[in-house]
């Protein structure tokens, strides 16, 4: 296993990990979903990073740019990283950013119990579609 390789191996197993914490607990689980998040979108710009050689500008979208380009294919470059329905998926567990947040950018925690089923959902899809990619 290449380092690279060994890299998204571990960003996939701490996804995991968190996604799998917030179904077993009833108390953090806003924070167990923002690392499961922030680390599936680690894993990408991983990847991103390693064939496009640059990543979305920052800005108040990063997150769904990062996203939406994983999920699109470069013409000449590479196939798409992952599929349209992972990145969904995704954008759907990416709201937790926002969702569990009041307008003080506290965590409201009850609110994460409705995303906690996409965390592993996410894991899987996400770790299949890069084994496909990098079978390519």
């Amino acid at each position: 296993m290449t380092a690279a390789t060994g890299a998204l191996v571990d960003g996939l197993r701490r996804a995991r990990d968190a996604a799998e914490a917030a179904a077993r607990t009833d108390g953090d689980r806003g924070t167990l979903l923002l690392d499961c998040v922030g680390a599936i979108e680690g894993v990408l710009e991983q990847v991103i990073m390693a064939h496009d050689g640059v990543l979305p500008a920052d800005g108040p979208r990063y997150h769904d740019d990062v996203i939406n380009r994983a999920a699109k294919p470069l013409d000449g470059v590479r196939p798409a990283i992952i599929t349209r329905t992972t990145a969904d998926l995704l954008h759907r567990l990416e709201d937790c950013r926002t969702s569990l947040r009041d307008e003080a950018g506290t965590l409201r925690y009850p609110h994460a119990a409705a995303l906690v089923p996409l965390g592993p959902r996410a894991v899987r899809a996400v770790a299949r579609d890069i084994a496909s990619f990098l079978a390519t």
